[in-house]
């Protein structure tokens, strides 16, 4: 793997499965890596046929090899469960019916010597209450009267990584 050095982090959101420019989106995104943290910002996932035709193949590829850390939206729910997706996964808000965390809550990583902190916070109208996800309880996002608030779950909902 190439040294990176961290100048800027580099965000997507609500690309929806448009995935007409995905090699380009792709090609931009391997040229960034260098110098940016990619994160995904949500709503990877459905509104176009190739969705309907692929269930999400050509997505979950692209955002298991192009991002560090991606954040759930209010589409696609059930492909942030897969693994691959999973361990990419960051979210300090949504908890399962048992209460507890379905996502790690907080990503830190060092690139190039920068240490960076990355979460995400679903908002309540967004959120997956009560949407049925294969083989795991009903969520639902935890209401916070601040952010500060979701971040009171245990350590070891937290993933580090080191570059």
């Amino acid at each position: 793997m190439r040294p990176r050095h961290l100048h800027r982090i580099l965000a997507t959101t609500g690309l929806h499965s448009g995935l007409g420019n995905a090699k380009g989106l792709i090609a931009g995104l391997d040229r960034a890596r260098k110098s940016s943290l990619i994160v995904g910002c949500g709503d990877f996932f459905e509104g176009t046929g190739h969705h309907r035709l692929g269930g999400g193949s050509a997505e979950r590829r692209m955002l298991a090899g192009a991002y560090d850390v991606i954040a759930p939206g209010n589409h696609g729910w059930h492909h942030h469960v897969e693994p691959e997706l999973h361990a990419l996964t960051v979210c300090a808000n949504v908890i399962d019916t048992a209460g507890k965390p379905l996502f790690r809550r907080l990503f830190l990583t060092t690139i190039g010597g920068r240490r960076v902190a990355v979460t995400a916070i679903l908002g309540f109208p967004a959120g997956p209450a009560n949407l049925p996800i294969p083989g795991r309880p009903l969520l639902s996002p935890r209401e916070l009267d601040a952010p500060a608030g979701a971040f009171t779950f245990p350590a070891d909902t937290t993933a580090r990584r080191e570059e």
